[in-house]
């Protein structure tokens, strides 16, 4: 669990906390034209594709999957 730093009332488990996170930065990387931001984007997208189709839940290759989704930005 991990709290937020202004609101230290609240509470968020580690799986949240990446979601949130992933989510204020794509937020701030809006339409921003850094080379980072945009691989974020592109890497966003690709992510929403994946589980959209349900290919995370599909054996090795869904292992994989959710790997790559845990460690790229």
């Amino acid at each position: 669990m991990a709290r937020l730093g202004a609101h230290p009332e609240v509470t968020v488990c580690a799986p949240c906390a990446r979601s949130l996170a992933r989510a204020v930065q794509a937020a701030s990387d809006g339409t921003s034209r850094a080379p980072l931001a945009r691989l974020r984007r592109i890497s966003l997208e690709i992510r929403g594709f994946v589980v959209r189709r349900g290919w995370h839940r599909r054996g090795v290759v869904g292992r994989i999957l959710r790997w790559a989704g845990r460690h790229l930005p």
